[in-house]
């Protein structure tokens, strides 16, 4: 089911990975791992920055257009 997703062998539950997507992709300027961790009651800091780690690397796009002309 998750194989082959940044969710593969995962043990936090699904609907904690959801929320974190959320939270992640809603928030602006940016989430940090402290703030993760608080906001979804993880017990340990480097479970919430394992997830960052992960979403952030499954959201971005290698073969984005970089900025050009004058910016």
């Amino acid at each position: 089911m998750t194989a082959g997703t940044v969710l593969h062998r995962a043990r936090v539950p699904l609907r904690l990975w959801f929320a974190a997507a959320y939270l992640v992709t809603t928030h602006t300027p940016g989430f940090s791992a402290v703030q993760l961790q608080r906001q979804l009651g993880l017990d340990r800091y480097e479970t919430a920055w394992t997830m960052l780690q992960k979403l952030r690397r499954a959201m971005r796009r290698p073969d984005r257009d970089h900025l050009a002309g004058v910016v």
